[in-house]
């Protein structure tokens, strides 16, 4: 009887220790899971800051851009009217 007490025992402390490690390294790879996705997504909202400071300056220089054009034109026209 205490044969089997002591081989029901030490199942028990065994899985009581087992799950113990693995609960342990369970909590370990979630907590470096979640640390790595909060240090994605943090980078990925620098990109997109980023992003959109970029996609404003190409506009501002379009813009820029454009009314030099309609600048140029505009003296072009004028030479060739007889300049005003």
């Amino acid at each position: 009887m205490a044969l089997i007490f002591a081989v029901l025992a030490s199942v028990i402390l065994g899985a009581g220790i087992t799950a113990y490690v693995l609960i342990s390294r369970w909590q370990q790879i979630i907590a470096d899971a979640k640390r790595d996705l909060t240090e994605m997504a943090e980078q990925y909202k620098a990109t997109q800051d980023e992003n959109r400071e970029l996609k404003q300056k190409v506009a501002d220089l379009q813009y820029q851009f454009n009314s030099a054009q309609k600048d140029l034109n505009f003296a072009r026209e004028q030479a060739k009217n007889g300049g005003v």
